[in-house]
């Protein structure tokens, strides 16, 4: 665990470390139409992956949509196919793994049409780190060599040494410390050969790391003082907290705690420089450890209350168990068994907590094999089946053939064979009736697991339907509106929201993280907190309303043991019916507006930020705008212009959607209502929907 953690560490301090950009240039780059299509590409590909994949998943999204948009216009496949390889990526930072799967896929067809191997394996790297996240270890070292094969084709020798990391870093995590160690030996060889220092710090940190947990200390050692020795001389500091870590470790385990206490202080130095906080709990505990087989405990247990406080609400809970264990020990030995005893029972308490956790997880994984290998069993006995009456349709037609052919030769021969042929046949009958038996008590099992998952499922929806407001008093105060909503599952992550108050409309149109169940309970959570701002915390402007519903959200997931990244996309209005003024607030979600008699559509954007857990939350903007009788607003989800469709199986996309409602306004919102519906399953045809739909409509 504890070298796992400095991988993380490793990772944290490798993205705090990525330079500025300028994206200023770089957008006026990606704007000037006199340059060529390719620098352009480049320039939004370099905003994207070094000024918002890491730290604004949506936005980098959004960009890396305008990318693919322009792509597609100019007919640039390999660029589409990169674009697409960045929402995949954005997508699983933001734990979105089927999402950010479905995208790699799209992406690995178009690499594969452009015969772009490096592409192409770079999709497989991905995939292969996907399935290491999430312990299915086999398929990851299936898509890693994968990617390793295309690497070797096209001599790539930076690619084939990164992927022989990850590989090793696979068996590493799975306790298979020969195959690791073996993977890593060939990346520093190759590493070595190319003189590429950048990656022989990783090789050095690997191979240490090996040596550690088969318990070689002192090779361990001198492979994480090459990689300091390498670090400093690349001016590397950032890196060096980790290494200094592990070192203290190493030295802590060979019981030369003067040096152990060295790099421990070193490390803890490095981390308050760069303001790295989440780290400052590992070093106290490291700290506290030295101490206390220093027998120094005044000091040690200094360092241990700082340890355990600060894990008790971070992203580090999982420490907390080994951290409180130390702080316990170290009261002990003070003599103080209050304290003592009190700290263990937070010790027992969190290695309950964490072990449910454990357990929780081991259930669903177990409950997956066993619908999985229940599907096998009656597909297994299905195709038996189908193997029986082929074969004997097969018999009966040769022997058919057999007696023209010799009727008069073989006449008692043929009636025996029938006779035989007869007794075959009520034999297969018999099994055939007893497996049919099988898989009739199979079905009936599994249509009782459904109908139970499915009655959950109906109960979840009338919970939803409660915080949803009635369509007849969504008539009462807005008329002239209308909302189109088709939920992707029975429940829906996007709902739609209204409350009057202090002679105001309040409506908005929301998309929560996720889709079904998960989604719906994000969207009780986040209706309840809009309602919360405006009403008991008298919030206004719809800016007002957002921040403060931020704060909700956040509270509210915070109490949980895990952290939380689940939120909303929202688009909320305040409307003075009587003269016609507006107020409006958007999270990357955008309001459109069609004036009366207008022959284009105006386009408000949104604050490129949602309502939850967010690395740089700004207060949302407040827009005031003036509407004239007539006009027409729109606030929606991305449900619709992200749904995949047509002829070609291609997205509907906002601009195709902007002239839609454009092509309508000569119509009644009711018409418009069954016009959109009608558009859009058209336009989805016999595709899967992907996500929720919800569009509300109002004119003024």
């Amino acid at each position: 665990m504890q070298k796992i953690l400095s991988i993380c560490i490793s990772l944290i301090l490798y993205f705090n470390s990525i330079s500025q950009i300028n994206k200023d240039s770089l957008w006026s780059i990606w704007i000037n139409d006199n340059l060529p299509d390719t620098i352009r590409l480049n320039a939004i590909d370099e905003i994207i992956k070094k000024g918002y994949l890491y730290t604004q998943q949506d936005s980098a999204y959004y960009y890396a949509q305008l990318q693919y948009d322009f792509a597609e216009s100019k007919n640039q496949t390999n660029w589409m196919a990169i674009a697409l390889k960045t929402q995949g990526s954005a997508y699983f930072l933001q734990n979105k793994i089927a999402k950010s799967i479905d995208c790699f896929d799209h992406s690995l067809i178009l690499f594969e049409k452009c015969n772009d191997e490096k592409g192409m394996a770079n999709i497989y790297n991905n995939m292969g780190l996907i399935y290491s996240n999430y312990s299915d270890y086999n398929k990851s070292i299936f898509y890693y060599k994968k990617s390793l094969q295309l690497k070797k084709a096209i001599n790539d020798s930076n690619g084939i040494a990164k992927t022989y990391n990850n590989i090793g870093n696979v068996y590493d995590i799975w306790g298979n410390y020969e195959e690791a160690m073996e993977y890593f030996k060939e990346a520093q060889e190759i590493n070595l050969k190319l003189n590429n220092q950048i990656g022989l710090t990783s090789s050095y940190i690997n191979i240490g790391n090996i040596h550690y947990a088969t318990k070689n200390y002192e090779k361990a050692l001198d492979y994480y003082i090459k990689n300091t020795e390498l670090n400093k001389k690349l001016n590397n500091t950032s890196r060096l907290a980790g290494v200094y870590n592990n070192i203290g470790l190493t030295y802590l385990k060979l019981k030369e705690y003067d040096k152990s206490l060295h790099y421990f202080q070193s490390s803890l130095e490095i981390f308050k420089n760069i303001k790295s906080d989440n780290n400052f709990s590992l070093s106290y505990d490291n700290l506290a450890k030295v101490y206390m087989e220093l027998g120094e405990y005044k000091k040690a247990l200094s360092y241990s209350i700082k340890a355990v406080e600060l894990t008790k609400n971070s992203t580090l809970f999982y420490k907390l168990q080994e951290y409180s264990l130390t702080l316990y020990k170290i009261y002990k030995r003070l003599g103080q068994y209050d304290k003592a005893l009190k700290i263990h029972e937070l010790y027992t308490n969190t290695t309950i907590q964490l072990n449910e956790q454990n357990n929780k997880e081991e259930l669903i994984k177990l409950e997956s094999k066993r619908r999985y290998e229940k599907k096998y069993l009656s597909d297994s006995i299905k195709h038996q089946n189908e193997i029986i009456v082929h074969k004997a349709q097969n018999k009966a037609k040769e022997e058919e053939l057999k007696r023209k052919d010799e009727e008069k030769l073989f006449l008692y021969t043929g009636i025996g064979f029938l006779v035989i042929f007869s007794l075959f046949i009520f034999n297969r009958f018999r099994i055939t009736n007893k497996q049919k038996k099988i898989i009739e008590y199979q079905k009936e099992q599994v249509n009782q697991t459904n109908k139970e998952i499915l009655d959950s499922i109906k109960y979840a929806k009338r919970l939803q339907d409660a915080i949803l407001p009635p369509i007849k008093l969504i008539k009462k105060s807005l008329p002239n509106s209308f909302i189109l909503f088709k939920p992707k599952s029975i429940v829906a992550g996007d709902f739609y929201w209204m409350e009057v108050a202090n002679d105001h409309i309040y409506f908005a149109v929301a998309d929560c993280t996720g889709h079904g169940v998960p989604g719906a309970i994000v969207s009780v959570v986040c209706s309840n907190a809009l309602s919360k701002a405006l009403i008991e915390e008298k919030k206004s402007s719809p800016a007002e309303i957002l921040n403060k519903t931020r704060e909700l959200v956040i509270e509210r997931f915070e109490k949980s043991e895990k952290k939380i990244n689940d939120g909303m996309d929202i688009s909320i209005c305040k409307l003075n019916s009587s003269n016609r003024k507006m107020e409006w607030a958007g999270a990357n979600n955008p309001i459109l507006i069609i004036r009366n008699g207008a022959d284009e559509t105006e386009i408000i954007l949104p604050d490129n930020q949602p309502i939850g857990r967010y690395d740089n939350n700004e207060l949302f903007t407040n827009h005031e705008i003036e509407l004239n009788k007539g006009d027409s607003l729109y606030v929606y989800s991305d449900g619709f212009v992200d749904q995949f469709g047509g002829m070609r199986g291609k997205k509907y996309k906002a601009n195709k959607f902007n002239e839609f409602l454009l092509s309508i306004q000569d119509k009644d919102m009711d018409a418009q209502h069954q016009l959109i519906g009608k558009e859009f399953d058209q336009w989805k045809g016999d595709l899967e929907q992907i996500d929720d739909v919800c569009v509300m409509g109002v004119r003024v």
